[in-house]
């Protein structure tokens, strides 16, 4: 699922290709849209990977589990269709506040979809594995990106990956966040549980320029009384339980 900047749009995706688009927070539905496989795809339905609304709220986009990727007006009304990723399933998707449209696939590459003469398709490979989620620092750069293989960071829109702390994580990552101010990283990881990086942007760039393994300016959450050895050691939090 998805919601809108302004919080008064929300988007969810269903495992049978049904987009519903719902006014927040009444939760009163705008529009479903039933979305049917291609031609030759060999199940009967499509499941939503991923939904992304732009910053504005005018508009959202899906990719489905067929490769599909369409675009939708607010209201649900289709503006395009099929943006297609070179034949891989894109499995995350997320609007650049610059225009860029990012996507990630099934074969670990991000890259730009839906080009325009000003942001034209731009790939690069990121894990061998599939790429599950993403996220943005507030400032426009790094693009945090998780998958099967871990977290990665990556200088946006250069590509150059950067050597940062959260970089050497390689368990599986299922989603990520990055606090408004930009000073907090969560990540969940698939096996349960979340790990949290803190420190400004400024001091990540620098710490990545000067390609420094370890720098007292990040920090990591730890739990009441455990001792934080080390500035980039990752400290287990306990997840979050149903009631």
């Amino acid at each position: 699922a998805a919601m809108s900047p302004d919080g008064q749009l929300l988007v969810s995706g269903s495992d049978s290709g049904t987009i519903t688009v719902y006014e927040a927070p009444g939760g009163k539905v705008i529009r479903q849209v039933k979305v049917l496989p291609l031609p030759g795809y060999q199940y009967r339905s499509v499941s939503t990977n991923a939904v992304a609304v732009d910053p504005q709220g005018h508009r959202f986009i899906a990719a489905f589990s067929d490769g599909q990727v369409r675009a939708y007006r607010r209201d649900g009304t289709e503006i395009d269709g099929d943006a297609g990723a070179g034949g891989a399933e894109i499995t995350a998707l997320f609007f650049h506040p610059h225009g860029e449209i990012i996507a990630g696939t099934s074969r670990g590459e991000v890259r730009t979809i839906f080009p325009t003469a000003e942001h034209p398709v731009w790939a690069v490979r990121v894990f061998a594995g599939l790429i599950r989620t993403l996220a943005l620092h507030p400032s426009g750069s790094p693009l945090f990106i998780g998958g099967a293989q871990g977290l990665r960071a990556m200088d946006w829109p250069s590509g150059s990956l950067m050597d940062l702390p959260m970089s050497k994580l390689t368990t599986p990552v299922s989603a990520l966040a990055v606090s408004p101010d930009g000073r907090l990283l969560v990540a969940a990881r698939e096996q349960g549980g979340f790990l949290f990086w803190r420190a400004g942007w400024q001091e990540w760039f620098a710490a990545a320029c000067d390609r420094l393994r370890q720098h007292e300016l990040f920090t990591t959450l730890a739990k009441p009384g455990v001792t934080v050895d080390s500035a980039s050691t990752l400290i287990d939090v306990e997840p979050y339980r149903a009631y």
